[in-house]
């Protein structure tokens, strides 16, 4: 967790850290674990836009930096981190040009455009070829994964930002073992369906990590989850998290219309949202957040019913 940064003191690292005074700064978003602010700075002949992004950890900002130098594509835009290194003694920055363009949870409506934009996106990340990495499951700021399965991975539930064990969560938190037995014997059932080809997945699209300027996608960020495994796992994370667009079933539809088939659709895309889900239940109640744990359960119930 990341204790929230005065603006002055970002301004005064990024006074002895710029070759050129910053001007402009301003706050610009947060996650538990990083903060990112905006800044100009007077070019030649113009002023140009950064971020500057500061994590508790350092790896995040090495998996960046693997994805744009490894995976970045015409129809796969990653910013470059142009700067990076410690941020006093207990945090890390990175700097990269700023992208045009609004989070797509800012985008307040969908047409089909940008829908298959995005569809099209994501298919570039699950496209890539990885053929010289080796694992399965999460990526190390190298782009190696340590599980030798991806049934391994996932029955772990391993978390890098909240490490646990679910005898631990039942003995010290809110969880509850009915809940978790119950999700748990659906999410069993289904996962021998989920066997697939080894792809690249993003690990956390969309919402806020994806920009749209008009229709076009302009960048993809945050690649701190980004792993190897079926890319239907990504799909899975849009359709659990929305509230209002069922990018499931449009997913879906978009294959259909291509007459390609994706054996066992619906059982894995039931399997990664209890996925998504138990592991949203964990975050819940590590942190005792009454009301962030009753929507998992909601959520899951809806999943399950």
């Amino acid at each position: 967790m990341l204790a929230k940064i005065p603006l002055r003191q970002v301004a005064a690292f990024l006074d002895d850290e710029l070759d050129s005074k910053p001007l402009n700064l301003k706050f610009i978003g947060a996650g538990m674990f990083s903060q990112a602010f905006a800044y100009d700075t007077e070019g030649d002949e113009s002023e140009e836009s950064f971020v500057i992004r500061i994590n508790s950890g350092r790896v995040d900002f090495d998996k960046d930096r693997y994805a744009y130098t490894h995976f970045a594509a015409p129809h796969l835009p990653i910013p470059p981190i142009i700067r990076s290194g410690r941020f006093g003694s207990k945090a890390f920055f990175a700097i990269s040009p700023r992208i045009l363009g609004r989070t797509l949870e800012d985008v307040t409506s969908l047409p089909d455009t940008i829908l298959r934009n995005l569809f099209q996106t994501m298919c570039a990340i699950h496209q890539t070829n990885i053929s010289h990495t080796a694992g399965w499951g999460l990526l190390n700021g190298k782009g190696q994964a340590a599980d030798n399965s991806w049934h391994t991975h996932l029955r772990a539930f391993h978390n890098h930002k909240f490490p646990f064990t679910w005898a631990e969560l039942l003995n010290e938190t809110c969880l509850q073992e009915h809940h978790l037995q119950e999700f748990m014997d659906h999410f069993e059932a289904h996962l021998p369906f989920c066997t697939a080809e080894r792809s690249l997945l993003h690990g956390d699209f969309g919402f806020s990590n994806v920009l749209v300027d008009g229709e076009t996608i302009t960048a993809v960020l945050d690649w701190a989850e980004s792993r190897y495994g079926d890319f239907i796992y990504d799909v899975a994370y849009l359709d659990y998290y929305s509230s209002h667009i069922p990018y499931g079933r449009l997913f879906k539809q978009l294959y259909d219309e291509q007459n390609i088939d994706i054996p066992h659709f619906a059982e894995r895309l039931r399997c990664y949202k209890l996925f998504h889900g138990i592991g949203g239940l964990a975050i819940e109640a590590i942190l005792d957040d009454e009301e962030g744990y009753q929507r998992e359960l909601d959520r899951l119930h809806a999943v399950i019913s």
